[in-house]
């Protein structure tokens, strides 16, 4: 099983229900697969994590990468794991909250937006962190 991480720019004018359409496809597309994530938005970013069957996600990477939703899709990190962080979500979201990220949280989240970054655990560090600014959106019954 795979562990990935990305993340994209929003596409201009990207709303609320676009973004809720999203999560609504992937949990209902995800389980199929075996699949299991969550998503962040931030700052017209998105910041995801997924995991899954090598194949799987290889699939899902390419749909994501076409998708005309979000554009500038940048690999953070891939790697080969034995258990899953999120094996609770077919697709947990959790939008960020509409209060400023702390400096520090700013500076880290810019810095993969920009360079991308390929350490694992400093992306899911700020990745947990987020999580943790924001209120998760439940994500059913799997």
């Amino acid at each position: 099983m795979d562990r990935l991480a990305y993340i994209s720019t929003a596409a201009p004018g990207l709303s609320d229900d676009d973004i809720r359409r999203i999560v609504e496809q992937s949990r209902r597309y995800n389980p199929q697969q075996r699949i299991t994530g969550h998503l962040q938005c931030c700052g017209g970013h998105f910041f995801q994590v997924l995991e899954g069957p090598a194949a799987a996600l290889d699939d899902l990477l390419g749909r994501l990468r076409r998708d005309p939703r979000h554009e500038d899709l940048r690999l953070l990190f891939r790697e080969d794991v034995n258990g899953r962080e999120f094996a609770n979500w077919s697709m947990g979201f959790g939008p960020c909250s509409k209060t400023a990220l702390s400096a520090d949280m700013n500076r880290r989240f810019q810095a993969l937006r920009i360079a991308g970054e390929a350490c694992p655990q400093r992306v899911l560090s700020l990745f947990y962190a987020l999580m943790a600014r924001s209120v998760d959106v439940p994500d059913g019954p799997h």
